[in-house]
């Protein structure tokens, strides 16, 4: 055999066990991030729906191929006239409730929240989250449903959406642009498969960039070519629905390459609204304190539970639970909220 053929079998070698390391890490990481169902933190410094007494919902149910996704629609009771009726679409690592914050704030403001959890999260059927793209899907098909079902009454529809949320939101006005009024995505992404990348970039700075070319192989092999559905589809045949897109430079979840406000600022919309901050994190409708307070909170329980002596734990959870108030705790960013209000309003 020639030398070219010799070392063409063992380049083929190499790229089949190469490809054989990147299936078995993304194997890995789908087994702890997307095959699981999404849950909210076991801990009693997240906000709950008691927190907030002026807070009222309704059960919410639809149908996404023979599976049910479940929410509430929420409201204020102090609310006669509603504004709009605003869909919420969550964030990864978690459910609807861990948007009590944007809920309250919404729903103060005078509109209708339908919160749904997404496919394999929270109150919604399936066995598990499956993957990113899968959410555009399901809030397509929420969105179907609202409209069959007239759930908005009369009033105007809006699309609301953070993280996993707002890619979901942003990938949805494809099909609504006669429909949907106004959206507001807060730190969306543009591609679901460099989101997955960039939380193996956290956790491994220097191996990720080996294996990234072969990622987006093994991630077509697993979740085939939806995979790639790109939140950017939206605005592509959607000319109508007025887009707020918020995102903060020191975002550490989304990087800046993969922003969707990044995007929309580097390629200009009529109907897109960036805003960009240098300082707010992921979640910058809460202020860097509140969500640095949350960390801190969660902590300071941890350790209480790991107490040996049984009634000197009991007493440090009840005192830690007794002190504990988590709406003054959690701050809103009052010019991102401030942001947000105006452009519904406007």
């Amino acid at each position: 055999m020639e030398l070219w053929g010799i070392i063409l079998i063992v380049f083929i070698i190499i790229f089949f066990f190469y490809l054989l390391l990147c299936f078995a890490v993304l194997f890995r990481v789908c087994k702890k991030l997307f095959w699981v169902r999404g849950t909210d933190p076991d801990n009693p410094c997240y906000l709950r729906f008691e927190d907030y007494p002026s807070l009222q919902r309704k059960e919410y149910k639809c149908g996404y191929y023979g599976k049910a996704i479940r929410g509430y629609i929420y409201s204020d009771k102090r609310t006669t006239k509603p504004k709009g009726f605003i869909v919420l679409s969550h964030g990864f690592f978690g459910t609807h409730i861990q948007y009590l914050l944007d809920i309250s704030m919404l729903a103060q403001a005078g509109y209708l929240i339908l919160a749904y959890d997404q496919y394999g999260c929270g109150l919604s059927d399936g066995k598990n989250q499956d993957n990113l793209s899968i959410a555009i899907y399901v809030l397509e098909n929420v969105l179907h449903d609202v409209i069959k079902r007239h759930l908005n009454g009369d009033l105007p529809i809006y699309l609301y959406g953070h993280s996993w949320g707002g890619y979901a939101v942003s990938g949805a006005l494809k099909k609504y642009a006669d429909v949907v009024k106004k959206a507001v995505v807060r730190s969306g992404f543009v591609s679901p498969v460099r989101a997955g990348l960039n939380l193996l970039k956290m956790k491994f700075p220097k191996f990720s960039v080996f294996i990234t070319p072969g990622i987006y192989i093994s991630y077509l092999f697993f979740f085939g070519l939806k995979c790639f559905t790109k939140g950017t589809r939206g605005l592509k045949t959607n000319h109508k629905t007025k887009v707020l897109y918020l995102y903060a430079n020191n975002d550490k979840m989304i990087d800046y390459k993969n922003s969707l406000a990044t995007y929309y600022a580097k390629h200009p919309r009529k109907n897109a609204i960036v805003y960009v901050t240098e300082h707010g994190m992921h979640n910058s409708l809460l202020t860097e304190e509140g969500q640095n307070n949350y960390h801190v909170l969660v902590k300071n329980y941890k350790d209480i539970l790991k107490e040996s002596d049984k009634n000197t734990r009991k007493k440090k959870e009840d005192d830690f639970l007794l002190n504990l108030n988590r709406v003054e705790q959690y701050p809103y960013n009052e010019d991102i909220k401030n942001k947000i209000l105006t452009f519904l309003d406007d």
